[in-house]
């Protein structure tokens, strides 16, 4: 893919992983899926285009502008979903990523072929 990002052109590829479709379906049966990112929009916006085309797993989104400096890292303030955060849980492969609520957190692995 190509994208014009702040002004720059950058390729990039987007690789599913094979049970992703199966994983978010199992998700959505079950919760809204919020996808909180600290990524930029435009960039976002377009992965998730690849990897939920019909739009059908993901309810919202959430982007770098909506997480929060601390020590030269982003963290993911989960009060910024609008949810209650008894019922919100987040993975992800950085866990200083959610530092500021570490009770909803589960960390993940990274991914890549």
């Amino acid at each position: 893919m190509r994208a014009l990002i702040d002004g720059t052109e950058i390729e990039f590829y987007v690789l599913n992983h094979s049970d992703l479709e199966e994983f978010l379906s199992a998700l959505k049966a079950k919760f809204k899926v919020v996808i909180f990112t600290a990524a930029l929009r435009e960039y976002a916006e377009l992965v998730l285009d690849k990897l939920d085309q019909d739009n059908q797993y993901v309810s919202h989104m959430l982007y770098w502008d909506s997480c929060h400096p601390v020590d030269e890292r982003l963290v993911k303030d989960l009060s910024e979903t609008g949810r209650k955060l008894d019922q919100v849980v987040i993975l992800d492969n950085n866990p200083k990523s959610f530092s500021k609520q570490p009770e909803t957190g589960r960390p993940s692995n990274n991914w890549n072929r």
